[in-house]
Order: C-alpha cells, then structure tokens, then sequence
C-alpha cells in the first residue's frame, strides 16, 4: 500500500512541478508577450538528443 501511495505522490507532484512551471511561463508571455514561431520551435527541438523512451 504505501508504495502505491508514493507513486500517486510522486505523479501528483510533478504534474504539480508541470502546472507551477506552466504558469510562471504564462505570466513570462503576459509580461513581455514574447512568442517563438512553430517553425523556430521545431527546428530547435531537431537538435535536441533522443529521449531514452523514443529510443526503445
């Protein structure tokens, strides 16, 4: 039982971690209203090294 417990507290608190980063992102754009363009974003994200989950 408490190792199910820790998992759920584990899950919960990095969606937690996901919204808290999220928001400050949000208000980072409200401030400045500075975006990046999709295209940007992919080109940025074909750089970036293979995840161990897509490698298997």
């Amino acid at each position: 039982m408490s190792v199910a417990v820790e998992r759920y507290l584990e899950r919960e608190e990095a969606l937690e971690a996901e919204h808290k980063l999220t928001r400050e992102r949000w208000a980072r754009f409200a401030l400045t209203g500075e975006a990046r363009d999709h295209a940007d974003i992919v080109k940025w994200a074909g750089f970036l090294p293979a995840s161990a989950a897509e490698e298997k």
